[in-house]
């Protein structure tokens, strides 16, 4: 897949849909917020033209309707117009047809229909041969419909697919669709039709894509994904030849953030309830828990923010959100009893949101939400930590694996404009040579390391939401990066000229 070229502006806020049409070629995108349907020519994008900036032109831009549109498909075979659509708002049904006039193109709201039974959402629909159409709302949220028009297939919040002919009557219904050793849960947002391999592609509300076989009945997993935000990732350091990632959902009152131990054998979990748990790997039995009491009577539950293994494997450092940083010792008798023991807590001026070990252990930096950076001397024996006034020569002291998000070495991370919360994390790669950035604009960022100047990188957008995290393989190979409430991790392939 590759990227040929950026329309920019199109919309002031939430692009719903956006679809071709299959007549004209006209790329039909839908602004949510403005509640305005666009057309684009984008001609110029045909296989083997060049793009460029003028790659695109905006033919129209048509108010709707204030009713709240969840989508629209398009006529594949209009009748003198331009292109016939079909919107599905609240409640409502609207046909706009797009004529040509005086080498432009006008929008016009043809008709509009409310259900006898006031059907409070229509969620899908599709064009019939005979220009007629489908509709279908709560419970049947996707629908489709084979060539010769004769059999609508829909899926359904009971969980089954339906194969109705025009009248309405039930040809066959399949049994609760499931997928062996998947959570796959059948809650549909959207469906295609393959009629060459007799298969319904069923896109659902958890961010999963599943293959249902009209023949066999039974449906596979064709594309994974999450159904709640993902706020951590860390790779698993097994060696160059066995990668694995592994990452946490954020869900209610549940795993927050997580960090590997350097031995490839535990994992330490941190949770928005002010817990923490050690985990095997790769069997991920739990193994031991903690839960760090409130710093007084008065004060609210908080969450663990950040995680960091000391470099021997004997430590935990918990960045909380109770404006302390916490050292929990992680004892191990043999590998089945692990005890968890937690020294007093180093208390900040704000909640520390991000923390790195020195490479003896003895030293550890915290950065916290009012910008500070402080630095805390560790005595492994008195089980204490002494907070450190000066700030430890750099070349001196060696730190551990992924830097904070502030000082020297990464203030060329901060763009122009941005203030100290627009930065959520870097990670550095095991030269030392580049380090990559996560920010709240959903962009990944490249630099040089150490990272001096802003203007010097190369940027990559994807995300929907703030980039939450970010780290490399143990060969550099790739980067991964999640994007918190966009439910994504993504893969970047690292590539050194």
């Amino acid at each position: 897949m590759k990227e040929v070229m950026l329309i920019e502006n199109v919309c002031s806020g939430l692009i719903r849909r956006v679809q071709w049409s299959p007549v004209t070629g006209y790329l039909y995108v839908l602004c949510g917020e403005e509640q305005t349907l666009k057309v684009f020519d984008t001609k110029s994008l045909e296989p083997g033209k060049k793009a460029t900036k003028q790659a695109h032109t905006l033919l129209l831009t048509h108010s709707t309707t204030r009713q709240i549109i969840h989508g629209f498909t398009i006529n594949p075979k209009p009748v003198e117009c331009v292109d016939e659509l079909l919107l599905f708002c609240e409640g409502f049904l609207y046909v706009t047809k797009v004529t040509s006039a005086k080498n432009k193109l006008e929008g016009q709201r043809l008709r509009a229909v409310v259900t006898k039974n006031k059907e409070k959402v229509f969620a899908s629909g599709v064009y019939l041969p005979d220009g007629s159409w489908v509709v279908g709302g709560e419970p049947h949220y996707s629908n489709n419909a084979n060539t010769n028009g004769d059999t609508i297939y829909t899926s359904s919040l009971d969980e089954t697919v339906k194969a109705l002919d025009v009248s309405g009557k039930i040809k066959w219904q399949s049994k609760k669709v499931q997928v062996e050793g998947s959570d796959f849960k059948l809650r549909p947002a959207a469906m295609g039709l393959d009629e060459s391999n007799n298969a319904l592609y069923i896109g659902t509300k958890t961010n999963q894509i599943a293959r249902f076989d009209l023949q066999t009945q039974k449906a596979s997993i064709v594309v994974d994904g999450h159904d709640g935000e993902v706020w951590g990732c860390r790779r698993i350091e097994l060696g160059p030849s066995n990668q694995v990632l592994n990452f946490y959902k954020k869900k209610k009152k549940k795993k927050k953030t997580y960090k590997k131990k350097n031995d490839g054998k535990w994992i330490a979990v941190g949770t928005r309830t002010s817990s923490v748990a050690v985990l095997s790997y790769p069997k991920l039995e739990l193994k031991a828990t903690h839960l760090i009491p409130r710093a007084n009577t008065k004060s609210l539950l908080e969450g663990v923010q950040r995680l960091r293994w000391s470099p021997n494997g004997k430590y935990l450092a918990v960045a909380h959100g109770d404006s302390h940083c916490y050292i929990i010792e992680v004892a191990m008798d043999d590998e089945v009893r692990i005890t968890l023991k937690q020294w007093k807590g180093l208390a900040h001026r704000a909640a520390p949101s991000h923390c790195q070990w020195s490479a003896d252990g003895t030293l550890l930096k915290c950065f916290t939400r009012d910008y500070e950076v402080a630095y805390w001397i560790l005595d492994s024996q008195k089980k204490t930590a002494e907070h450190c006034t000066k700030i430890p020569d750099p070349d001196k002291v060696r730190w551990e694996s992924d830097p904070l998000v502030a000082g020297w070495d990464v203030q060329g991370l901060y763009q122009k404009g941005w203030d100290g919360t627009d930065l959520n994390d870097c990670a550095v790669t095991s030269d030392a040579s580049l380090v990559a950035s996560g920010d709240d604009f959903g962009t990944v960022r490249l630099h040089n390391y150490p990272a001096i100047d802003p203007e010097a990188n190369y940027s990559y957008n994807g995300h929907a939401e703030f980039v939450v995290g970010v780290d490399f393989l143990v060969d550099d190979s790739y980067l991964l990066s999640v994007g918190g409430a966009d439910l994504s991790i993504f893969q970047w392939k690292v590539v050194r000229k």
